[in-house]
């Protein structure tokens, strides 16, 4: 029964963005996050190790500091909006990664929960923001990653039961289906980020045939979904490619405006190398409201200093796919946040409100303890 609410708990934490989207939850998200937090504590307080708590702790007092570092600043743009979201999205999501959970129940919890926000995307009308429809559907696109990864996992892995794969094929041809007509390319390469690295996980070429079978089946989407003709005459009906093949055929900036948030930002982070210019404070610099881009956004926010405390966990996360020490389910968890929670935060989004962003950063500082989630699970 732990086990079980312990493993529900993480994976509403992991969807609290998404199920906010239903009007019988509006704008719950932080509420949802902190209910699964403290159940997930409740339940496992006597397993957390100590000297990972007090890395842990040190981590969170690390970015209270630039925040106090920020909040002397005379104009604070965004800093009390991130520093709400740090404190009900960030601190849980860096706790959490405390525990241990089982990634097979993990999973399998979070294709059940993908089922809900599907009334979202039958009913957009009513959801819809005019104002803005690009980061609307942006915001859906991205939104809806962490379901096509699990349902593409699942999918592939025999050892999930026959219900749990049928859904599985529902559920990722459904949400695939508005990723071709609205996705956004970051959340195109996320789940492909994700696809490569199952496949080199699973080092078996018997998974390779299954992976040219998806790639055939999202063609065969994309012509379902889109119009035949006009995929012959250069348009696919998928907003991501569409755009991409316009901007490069006048010429444009096929970045969509990004190059020249980066430039500004770079400008700001050589005037500012070391300490940045404080959390959320871009606009003085003309970076709207973040310059879509992780790395860069750290530089410009807390400089080098900032940067070196994250890259030191990026590169364990990463290094930690490659090693032997640990086993394939606890490499299959650190893929599947790098791909939900870092990949498109390259390309857009701020990291503040990314729940599963700070619960990579979370299981990443645990694991520099060798073995303490070396998961049970069979090999996959």
């Amino acid at each position: 029964m732990k086990e079980v609410a312990t493993n529900v708990s993480l994976a509403f934490f992991i969807c609290a963005n998404a199920i906010s989207w239903l009007q019988v939850f509006p704008k719950m998200f932080p509420a949802i996050s902190v209910v699964s937090f403290l159940i997930v504590f409740i339940l496992n307080i006597r397993d957390v190790d100590k000297n990972t708590f007090i890395r842990i702790s040190i981590f969170v007092l690390f970015i209270l500091f630039f925040f106090s570092f920020s909040f002397t600043y005379r104009v604070r743009y965004l800093t009390n909006e991130y520093f709400i979201y740090f404190l009900f999205l960030g601190i849980p999501g860096l706790y959490l990664g405390l525990f241990k959970y089982n990634i097979c129940l993990l999973f399998e919890n979070i294709l059940l929960i993908s089922l809900l926000p599907i009334y979202v995307i039958l009913n957009l009308n009513e959801y819809i923001v005019w104002d803005d429809v690009a980061g609307f559907f942006m915001g859906i696109s991205y939104g809806i990653i962490p379901f096509i990864c699990v349902a593409f996992y699942i999918l592939i892995n025999k050892k999930f039961s026959f219900f749990y794969r049928m859904l599985a094929c529902v559920i990722f041809i459904f949400y695939v289906s508005f990723l071709f007509l609205y996705g956004s390319r970051g959340a195109f390469l996320s789940i492909l980020f994700f696809a490569l690295g199952v496949l080199g996980l699973m080092k078996g070429k018997r998974y390779l045939y299954k992976i040219i079978y998806f790639s055939a089946l999202l063609i065969m989407l994309l012509m379902l979904f889109g119009n035949f003709q006009k995929i012959l005459d250069g348009e696919t009906g998928m907003y991501a490619i569409d755009k991409f093949v316009q901007l490069a055929d006048s010429k444009g900036d096929v970045s969509n405006g990004r190059f020249a948030l980066y430039e500004t930002a770079v400008y700001s982070i050589l005037n500012n190398p070391i300490w940045g210019i404080g959390i959320g404070n871009y606009k003085q610099y003309g970076l709207h409201d973040y310059p879509h881009n992780l790395i860069l956004q750290i530089l410009v926010e807390g400089g080098l200093i900032y940067l070196i405390a994250f890259l030191v966990v990026f590169v364990k996360s990463i290094t930690l796919l490659f090693s032997s020490k640990y086993s394939v389910e606890t490499k299959l968890l650190i893929l599947y946040l790098l791909s939900i929670g870092f990949v498109g935060l390259q390309f857009s989004g701020y990291y503040w409100n990314k729940q599963f962003f700070w619960l990579l950063i979370g299981f990443s500082i645990s694991f520099f303890r060798l073995n303490k989630y070396n998961y049970l699970l069979e090999n996959m």
